[in-house]
């Protein structure tokens, strides 16, 4: 019959009645067991009295083990005063107790003259110890329903104070003091062992392996103590190594960590989570501002071709006044390049986000630039500008998109036309080394650049801070960006008036 623990009745006379019937029975298993041990009084009754005694005194303590720390409402198991005395504490105390009982009862109680007065002596100190072996256990089992008998001993309250000592010693300031302390405290302590086990050598082999096997524990101990420290400081240091690589996805075990280093281990954990929160936020901001710049490009987009389309349409009217018409040659040239800037922008928008096929192939870079410079050749002669030329090799081939690779040579060629000085010379260099091939351009600006060079590939950013030029300030801008799409990169140098851009794309391997 499945009888459920809750509807044991835990009334305080029940447990008392309890507990005085377990005192009653093991007085009685006593008793017949003395007499059947004289052999004198072996009887059938002696037995059935000491297996009943047993019985009802295993029953007894099952049922005060089950209802022990129960109260009336069934709640959170109760303790009582006596479980506030640490485990540890309380089970040497009962094991002194349990040795003065040995003590007294074969010092005192069998030297008695009177078999009748050794007995009840006896008896006794029995009774005392049933009730404070009652009451031990009992404590015991309601610590363990508490989940606390491990918490509530001595030894764990001191483990826990000292690892907090030490959790405070590494900190700050007081690490340096305290390791420096402990490092004396280990010398001078290992250097006591050592010398007992000089001066064990003269005094006998038992005691030289004594000090021995002392000295060796406690170097073992002690390197066992420092190991998990410095596999945790270890651990640390791999982790803000990866964070300064700029893995910002690697993940430490920090339950592994010890308990000197976990605040380290916090900090470093705090700044690697803040570096991916604002890694994270700036990509949110660059990523919605090439959404805005793409949107409202296209929203230009439409208008701005209605213009074209009507400032078309008005040069096919026959005009006879000369402002009218002067006036419609301006429309048209700004409509033009506002229609550059609007693609201008939606390039740079989606080269910078990677939001933009490439298409990778055999190029050949030297035909490539030659016709570049072919298509640029006028607006150089216009400009007074005097092209120069030269190249290593006329089979340069790299892995690129030829398209995005024209793109890069306009904006190249068109940053010179517009930026260099007047009856200069502009040097473009063809050349390549192991892995990549290199185009080079120089020329003199025409102003001053008091500006730093990674500065001038930012959008909107022109060597011109009049703005006089007919720049947008997005060229170097989307040639950088393109330039990373396709593996390569992109590199400005500024030497006074000087202006150099590099490019450099990976050469191409045949399969």
């Amino acid at each position: 019959m499945d009888i459920k623990l809750k509807n044991i009745k835990y009334l305080k006379s029940t447990k008392a009645a309890a507990a005085i019937l377990i005192w009653l029975c093991f007085l009685a298993a006593f008793i017949s067991a003395l007499f059947l041990i004289s052999e004198e009084y072996v009887s059938q009754y002696l037995v059935a009295l000491l297996i009943s005694s047993i019985i009802l005194m295993i029953s007894a303590f099952t049922y005060l083990a089950c209802v022990t720390g129960r109260n009336r409402e069934g709640k959170e198991t109760e303790l009582l005063y006596v479980d506030r005395i640490y485990t540890d504490v309380h089970t040497f105390l009962v094991f002194m107790a349990a040795v003065a009982s040995w003590m007294l009862t074969f010092g005192v109680g069998f030297h008695l003259s009177s078999v009748t007065a050794a007995v009840i002596y006896v008896s006794m100190i029995l009774s005392i110890d049933v009730f404070i072996g009652l009451s031990y256990m009992l404590s015991m089992i309601r610590q363990i329903k508490r989940r606390q008998i491990v918490k509530n001993s001595l030894l764990f309250k001191i483990y826990i104070a000292l690892k907090n000592f030490i959790k405070l010693s590494y900190n700050g300031k007081v690490f340096k003091a305290w390791t420096l302390l402990l490092l004396l405290a280990y010398g001078l302590v290992n250097g006591i062992l050592f010398s007992a086990v000089i001066q064990g050598r003269h005094e006998g082999f038992f005691r030289f392996v004594f000090f021995v096997i002392l000295w060796l524990a406690f170097n073992g101990f002690s390197i066992y103590l420092s190991a998990k420290p410095l596999i945790s400081l270890a651990q640390i240091m791999a982790t803000a190594k990866e964070i300064s690589k700029g893995n910002l996805d690697y993940t430490s075990d920090t339950a592994a960590i010890s308990a000197p280093f976990s605040d380290f281990a916090g900090d470093i954990l705090n700044i690697q989570d803040g570096l991916k929160e604002a890694v994270s936020e700036a990509v949110k901001g660059e990523r919605m501002k090439a959404d805005l710049i793409t949107n409202v490009s296209h929203d230009l987009k439409t208008p701005l071709t209605s213009i074209i389309n009507y400032v078309d349409l008005l040069k096919k009217e026959d005009l006879k006044n000369e402002n009218a018409i002067g006036y419609i040659g301006i429309l048209e040239e700004k409509s033009s390049r506002l229609k550059q800037l609007i693609e201008d922008l939606i390039e740079a928008s989606k080269a910078s986000s990677g939001n933009i096929p490439i298409s990778v192939e055999k190029v050949n870079l030297h035909e490539l630039v030659m016709q570049a410079c072919g298509e640029y050749e006028e607006k150089f002669k216009k400009a007074s500008l005097d092209m120069r030329i030269d190249s290593s090799d006329k089979n340069i081939f790299i892995s690129a998109d030829g398209k995005h690779m024209w793109r890069i040579m306009e904006n190249l060629l068109s940053n010179a036309v517009k930026y260099s000085m007047p009856s200069s010379r502009v040097y473009i260099n063809i050349d390549k080394d192991d892995s990549c091939g290199t185009v080079t351009i120089k020329n003199i600006s025409a102003l001053p650049l008091n500006i730093p060079p990674e500065q001038l590939t930012e959008r909107f950013v022109r060597g011109d801070p009049s703005r006089t030029t007919e720049g947008s300030g997005l060229g170097l801008s989307i040639a950088q960006s393109l330039s990373s799409l396709q593996g390569g990169k992109f590199r400005i140098y500024i030497d006074g008036d000087l202006f150099k851009a590099a490019v450099e794309i990976p050469l191409w391997h045949e399969n």
